[in-house]
């Protein structure tokens, strides 16, 4: 690790400027600083300084195609976004909260120039590591003592449904992301506390407005949370049942008039799981 007490320094000074980059700066060599400061467990260098300065100097223009290009697809890698997945209670979710949003700051940016710097493929791709991120994420701190924010289903899920909002999303897609999200909402070993399953929701709800997903396919997706009704009886079932209950309850309170037809089956779920 190496001493980021003179970027912090630096950043400082940009973010009293209000984020004002100097004219001549090497974009380039600017984001290369920040990577390892996007990992920190400075809270406060990670999470104030280093991923808004990220994030900025991507949306400046001042980093050039072939510079995102490489450093988005070096993200998305075990070095980076992947790195640590499957551990629980992990210093590397503070990097994968960060490089998550590191690595669609490029996608995001690449909708705003005319010369498009990605292709279809790449969206498909980050697509398919959310749904891996999903899947496979086991550390659900939202916020740590001693590293700030981490909270990467949250973030991930709020990624999911900017991209289920595109066109590009298939039918298959958004039926393989339901039910992703389902089994991670039916877990046993950990009760959603730090916004999960909001943030989750919002992404089913996202996937609904598409218009794709047949009220049938609805149906079915509710029932297969059903059939794992616990009793209740241990802990591990207790923090399912609650799991479930509280998603479809906030559902049901989140459906708008595009979604009513759908909140029958909502109310009936909560009503089973009582």
């Amino acid at each position: 690790m190496h001493n980021l007490k003179p970027l912090k320094k630096k950043l400082i000074e940009y973010f009293k400027n209000d984020w004002g980059f100097p004219e001549n700066i090497d974009g380039d060599s600017f984001v290369d600083e920040l990577i390892e400061a996007l990992s920190s467990l400075d809270g406060n260098l990670r999470d104030r300084l280093a991923f808004p300065a990220f994030t900025r100097i991507v949306k400046s223009g001042k980093v050039s195609d072939e510079k995102c290009r490489s450093l988005y697809h070096e993200l998305i890698t075990e070095k980076y976004l992947l790195k640590g997945l499957g551990k629980e209670r992990d210093d590397s979710v503070l990097g994968r909260s960060s490089f998550v949003y590191a690595a669609w700051s490029f996608l995001e940016y690449d909708k705003t120039i005319d010369n498009r710097i990605f292709g279809s493929g790449e969206l498909k791709n980050f697509f398919d590591i959310l749904l891996k991120l999903v899947r496979e994420e086991k550390d659900f701190r939202g916020w740590d003592e001693t590293g700030g924010w981490a909270s990467v289903i949250a973030n991930t899920a709020g990624i999911l449904e900017t991209i289920v909002s595109e066109s590009s999303t298939t039918h298959a897609e958004l039926l393989t992301l339901m039910v992703t999200i389902k089994d991670k909402i039916c877990i046993d070993y950990y009760r959603f506390i730090n916004g999960e399953d909001h943030a989750l929701i919002n992404t089913v709800i996202s996937i609904l407005n598409r218009n794709l997903i047949t009220e049938a396919e609805f149906s079915s997706w509710v029932d297969s949370f059903l059939v794992l009704k616990p009793s209740g009886k241990s802990l591990s079932e207790t923090r399912l049942s609650l799991n479930m209950f509280e998603f479809f309850f906030v559902m049901r309170h989140r459906f708008g008039e595009s979604n009513k037809n759908l909140r029958p089956y909502v109310i009936d779920a909560i009503v089973k799981l009582f």
